[in-house]
C-alpha cells in the first residue's frame, strides 16, 4: 500500500506537469518570446522540474510516512522514499516528453477556476495512462 502511493503520487506530478506549457496559458507564450535557442528552453523546463520535486517529492515522502505510520510499520516509508525519487525523476521527464509531442488545448469553464482539456483531444488521457504507466516500478520480492 505504501509503495503503491509512491508509484501513483509521483504519477500525478508527472501528469500535472504533462501539458505545462498549456496550463501556464498565455504567461508561457510571453516567457517562450524571451528564450532564444533550444537550450534556454531546456534550462526553462529544467527548472520547473527542480521546482517541483522540491516540493513534490517531500510531500509524496509525507504521506508515505503517514500511510507507514498508519498501516503499523514506519520502516516501510524508509523504503518508498527511493521509490518517490526514483518515481518523480521519470515522471517529470517523461512530463516534459508529453508536453512537446501530445499537447493539448485546456478550456476554462464556468464554475471553475482551473482550466480543463478541452473536449475531442485525447493528448491527457493518452499522456496521463502512459505516465503512470512509465513511473510504475515495483519493487520485486
Amino acid at each position: 500500500m505504501v509503495l503503491a502511493s509512491a508509484v501513483f503520487g509521483t504519477a500525478f506530478v508527472g501528469i500535472f506537469h504533462a501539458n505545462s506549457a498549456e496550463l501556464t496559458g498565455p504567461a508561457f507564450v510571453l516567457e517562450a518570446t524571451a528564450l532564444g535557442s533550444g537550450r534556454d528552453l531546456r534550462a526553462y523546463f529544467s527548472g520547473q522540474n527542480l521546482v517541483l520535486c522540491v516540493i513534490g517529492a517531500p510531500l509524496v515522502v509525507a504521506v508515505c510516512f503517514a500511510l507507514a505510520a498508519v498501516a503499523g510499520d514506519p520502516g516501510m516509508g524508509v523504503e518508498a522514499t527511493p521509490v518517490v525519487l526514483a518515481g518523480m525523476g521519470a515522471a517529470l521527464g517523461l512530463g516534459d516528453l508529453f508536453t512537446a509531442a501530445l499537447p493539448y488545448p485546456m478550456i476554462k469553464r464556468v464554475g471553475t477556476p482551473v482550466p480543463v482539456p478541452a473536449p475531442g483531444y485525447a493528448g491527457h488521457r493518452i499522456g496521463g495512462l502512459l505516465t503512470l504507466a512509465g513511473t510504475r516500478c515495483w519493487p520485486r520480492r
